[in-house]
């Protein structure tokens, strides 16, 4: 089958960010029954060899500190001063369920975070992707969730408040201070957040994955509307215990390789396992599917780059301080 069927169908079958949108500014619905998390496991290619490391049926409920086999997994280099880039293999029970993850770490203290967005004189929303990317960015990915209209949720930029927050009870929201420190807020709480003044950037996601290293119970045990089982592309922010931040974007490894951007991945769980076993203290996925995309320019200009399938409204850049 060729990668054009492929995306092809990969377009049909997989669901709208403004569908997924939807469900979460919609009011709260009954949480499903409680239920164990479909059985899972992961392992990590590490020294030579797949090390078992993760199994739904003994997924920890909080992180405090990396684990040390996925640490070690992880090829980072030096991308500038104060910023990394690195990858790590993993493979769940078949070729269907293996996956890259593209990782970029940076200081806060050496790069700042900021967030994009451009409209058009008649106030409608633009489309932006990494061949937009500014000429003094460090690295740039796409940011928050959007529907047809645009981004979805509380948006600020430079200071400015353009939206209110949204409805998501299981939503978090990046927000950078006016000193370049940059926090991961939980919906409880986004209000005070919003109300001490203090975001000069601030953007609104769903759904989170670490709030102080502890699972939220809806990946553990359902409810909120969450799906545990699907497959996706994911693309994920997380300040790490030690305050730097992370990105991390999978990459589909089923083939090899060959159709990297094809959105299948790790279910929300998994993904939540290992954002907390690379040091994650506070995380939330950001949108990704057919959206997922990340440049990193390196200190002799070259950009290496993971494209996505779509444009989109809003995106974050780094930039030196």
């Amino acid at each position: 089958m060729s990668a054009a069927v492929l995306v092809a169908a990969a377009l049909s079958i997989f669901p709208s960010v403004s569908d997924a949108v939807a469900r979460i500014g919609s009011p709260p619905q009954p949480a499903s029954s409680a239920t164990a998390l479909t059985e899972s496991a992961l392992a990590v290619w590490e020294g030579g060899a797949w090390r078992s490391w993760w199994s739904s049926s003994a997924a920890p409920h909080r992180w405090t500190a990396p684990h040390a086999t996925v640490a070690r997994a992880v090829a980072w280099r030096t991308a500038q001063p104060g910023l990394e880039v690195g990858v790590a293999r993993f493979a769940g029970a078949n070729r269907l369920s293996r996956f890259n993850v593209a990782l970029l770490r940076f200081d806060p203290a050496q790069l700042s975070l900021r967030l994009g967005m451009k409209r058009s004189p008649s106030g409608r929303t633009l489309p932006w992707g990494l061949a937009d990317i500014s000429a003094d960015a460090a690295f740039a990915l796409n940011a928050g969730m959007f529907d047809s209209v645009g981004p979805w949720g509380w948006l600020v930029l430079d200071g400015a408040e353009r939206q209110a927050p949204g409805v998501g009870p299981l939503s978090s929201a990046v927000v950078v201070d006016s000193a370049g420190v940059v926090r991961i807020v939980a919906a409880p709480g986004i209000a005070a957040t919003r109300a001490s003044r203090v975001a000069r950037w601030a953007v609104q996601s769903y759904p989170t994955a670490l709030a102080g290293g502890v699972v939220p119970h809806q990946l553990r045990i359902g409810g909120a509307g969450v799906d545990r089982e699907h497959r996706d592309t994911r693309l994920a922010i997380a300040v790490l215990h030690d305050g730097r931040v992370l990105v991390a974007l999978t990459r589909f490894d089923g083939l090899g390789g060959a159709l990297g951007a094809f959105p299948l991945g790790p279910t929300l769980p998994e993904m939540t396992a290992v954002l907390g076993a690379l040091g994650a203290r506070d995380a939330v996925f950001l949108d990704g599917g057919l959206s997922a995309q990340m440049a990193v320019r390196h200190a002799d200009a070259q950009i290496e780059r993971w494209d996505g399938m779509r444009r989109v409204p809003l995106w974050f850049a780094g930039f030196r301080r």
